[in-house]
């Protein structure tokens, strides 16, 4: 970890305390639609465990796009191309899928990323301690606790989830006790 903070070129870490992890459980125990929300996609998980059917990977996209908003208006069109990932990934897969399902093909439209909902579509439907989730205000909490240098963007201001996830573990590793990428969400 040492050598990944100097490759930083960060003096300190802001450390995430471990009561900040415990206040951030203890309010997502208080908030019942947080709660209800993770139960209604651990339970599509459970009922629907694999991500190469139709009409299962639809319902998981459809789900996880209204309850989380992320913004997927060809709901159909990215089910279809989880469908094609996971066909790719015939044993469990790595976290490049990650950055396959934010590829969203274009369909005469504009091409756009889906990191943010292709990290939580993994979250809930691959893995949950696999994959952490990344969107702008986990990207700006993290840049605040390791400093901008640390999270490296690409030239278009992008991260590759790769990246992400190196960046993240800078974090986690920092702590004592580690905390899961679930909690690290909270």
């Amino acid at each position: 970890m040492v050598e990944q903070l100097r490759a930083c070129r960060v003096p300190t870490v802001r450390p995430l305390a471990q009561a900040q992890v415990d206040a951030a459980n203890r309010l997502y125990k208080r908030i019942e639609g947080w709660r209800a929300t993770d139960k209604a996609l651990h339970r599509l998980r459970e009922s629907f465990p694999g991500n190469t059917c139709l009409a299962e990977v639809l319902l998981k996209v459809a789900a996880l796009n209204s309850l989380y908003n992320t913004n997927v208006f060809a709901v159909v069109r990215m089910a279809k191309h989880i469908v094609k990932v996971f066909e790719r990934h015939t044993r469990a897969p790595d976290i490049e899928v990650v950055d396959e399902i934010a590829e969203l093909p274009a369909a005469g439209e504009k091409k756009r990323r889906f990191l943010s909902f292709a990290s939580k579509y993994c979250r809930f439907f691959v893995e949950p301690e696999q994959f952490a989730i990344y969107d702008t205000i986990a990207l700006e909490a993290l840049q605040f606790h390791l400093g901008p240098d640390c999270v490296r963007l690409d030239t278009s201001g992008r991260i590759t989830y790769a990246e992400w996830l190196r960046a993240i573990n800078v974090l986690r590793d920092s702590m004592s006790p580690k905390p899961s990428y679930v909690e690290l969400d909270r």
